[in-house]
């Protein structure tokens, strides 16, 4: 049989052999898939609105906990955590959203918020799994830790508490030293590297900050030294 004639005996127009037209099967495909689509919309709407709850009850439980109010801390934190474990369980069956970026923030926000409370109590950092993060997002959440220890830094040596400032200081440190030989590509963990570039010009700048402080205690220890042997005299 000619090509021509066979290519028009084959036309979609043609009815198939189970007696359905093509145009028919490719609706009945594009409709499937169409409400498959609704479904995951709605999904995906569900999820902004739990990220969204994550990220600024992650921020609060932080502003809280630099604030001295550990309890109300606690609260937002665990706020936020009921938020991203909501966020897990609805992605669990749609990878494509679950790798699509929707959860990166709420996962790194709450991430730095654990970790940064965990430290001023006194306990244990939290894992990944113990958190319900993915490990990549973990670690440039981790990475965020050392600009909120740099800022508790700060306020203590508004306090002139020189040794808390130390111990900030010191975190600082541990977290940057721990991260900073962590090589991967970047489509496996954006952003990271930049964090960390970041991480250690902050630390140098808290280490110049530090130094300058001390100096000065010393030089007014000494001055107070002074004047109290000139009065004793």
């Amino acid at each position: 049989m000619p090509l021509r004639r066979k290519l028009l005996k084959e036309s979609p127009s043609s009815p198939s052999p189970r007696g359905f037209s093509v145009l028919t099967r490719i609706s009945e495909i594009v409709a499937e898939v169409d409400q498959e689509l609704l479904v995951k919309e709605e999904i995906r709407e569900k999820v902004l609105e739990l990220t969204r709850i994550a990220v600024r009850s992650s921020s609060q439980a932080i502003n809280s906990a630099h604030n001295g109010d550990l309890t109300t801390a606690r609260k937002h934190l665990e706020k936020a955590r009921e938020a991203v474990h909501q966020v897990n369980s609805l992605v669990e069956q749609h990878p494509d959203l679950k790798y699509s970026g929707l959860l990166n923030q709420a996962h790194q926000e709450f991430t730095e918020a654990s970790v940064f409370i965990a430290l001023l109590e006194g306990k244990d950092v939290p894992s990944p799994s113990e958190l319900g993060v993915m490990g990549a997002l973990y670690l440039t959440g981790l990475a965020d830790v050392i600009g909120e220890l740099r800022r508790l830094c700060v306020d203590c040596l508004r306090r002139d508490d020189f040794q808390g400032a130390e111990r900030a200081f010191k975190l600082m440190e541990e977290i940057y030293s721990a991260l900073r030989y962590v090589d991967h590509p970047k489509a496996l963990i954006p952003g990271l590297r930049q964090k960390c570039d970041s991480a250690r010009r902050m630390i140098e700048d808290t280490r110049g900050m530090l130094t300058m402080v001390l100096q000065r205690i010393k030089l007014r220890d000494s001055i107070n030294t002074l004047i109290r042997k000139l009065e004793e005299s």
